[in-house]
């Protein structure tokens, strides 16, 4: 804020506008706004000010973070619409993208991490009968996989939050839960957090492998409530709300990363490999 104030640009700028107004009010006879445009120039230069400042630090915390993790940086990305979240709503938008080495444990597995977010519209008429339409923004943190590897074994898994009972007011919205199979598992912790549901293609043994007691307790006591979807070979893992701070996304990186060897493993029919510490 105080670099963009200090700007001679930004000096000039405001000494050319407030002087413009103070002009036009003389001319005008006008003391009001001969009095008052200046303060309201100034007042409108400090809100651009700051509006362009946490624009600038927002690249600049993501820019840090994806040096830190060695991961490249954009600042929009178009993402395939690959699975039902990256395909909702009327127009969707990514922004942040980053994209590196998931984990050690899968060489060659990259992940792109960024803000995404899809709009909805809805057509409304008004007393007069004029159509109004409305449009609502629904904001994440998403982070992507590609692990066509275990298209076959596991057609598609959507493991959201836990609903209410105004079913229809809350919950994720895209996911047309007709079309699919819901399944309980055996773990009240986890039940209390999430619901699952599946292809209804999907083999039960095949899924039961993967969702083992070990995974279910790691993803009920990990401190991020992160969810995600599986199909047609793309894993997101994603958050209700744009993440902006770094250990959240670090957990968010680690969850994505245990999930994504979980699935990689089962749909290999490798052992289960150690289950990192919950942090």
């Amino acid at each position: 804020m105080r670099t963009t104030l200090g700007t001679r640009g930004f000096a000039w700028g405001f000494i050319g506008a407030a002087s413009a107004i103070f002009l036009f009010g003389t001319i005008l006879q006008n003391w009001l706004v001969t009095l008052l445009g200046p303060f309201v120039v100034a007042a409108g230069f400090v809100i651009a000010a700051y509006v362009s400042s946490a624009q600038h630090a927002e690249r600049d915390f993501f820019e840090g973070f994806a040096r830190r993790h060695r991961f490249t940086y954009l600042d929009r990305l178009a993402l395939l619409e690959t699975t039902p979240l990256l395909g909702a709503g009327q127009s969707r938008s990514c922004t942040h993208y980053m994209e590196g080495l998931l984990t050690q444990a899968l060489p060659g597995t990259s992940c792109g991490l960024a803000w995404f977010t899809y709009e909805t519209s809805d057509e409304n008429s008004d007393r007069r009968g004029r159509t109004i339409e409305t449009r609502a923004p629904h904001h994440f943190t998403v982070c992507v996989v590609d692990i066509e590897s275990a298209m076959r074994a596991f057609p598609g898994i959507f493991l959201i939050r836990r609903r209410s009972l105004f079913r229809v007011l809350d919950g994720d919205q895209w996911l047309d839960v007709e079309r699919l199979r819901e399944v309980e598992l055996e773990s009240s912790s986890f039940q209390e957090r999430y619901e699952l549901f599946v292809s209804k293609s999907q083999e039960q043994n095949q899924l039961l492998r993967l969702f083992r007691p070990s995974f279910l307790v790691w993803m009920s006591e990990h401190p991020l409530e992160a969810y995600f979807e599986f199909a047609a070979g793309t894993l997101v893992v994603y958050l209700h709300q744009r993440e902006s701070d770094s250990t959240q996304l670090d957990y968010l990186l680690e969850v994505t990363a245990f999930i994504a060897q979980s699935l990689v493993e089962q749909a290999a029919g490798q052992k289960s490999a150690s289950v990192p510490p919950v942090q």
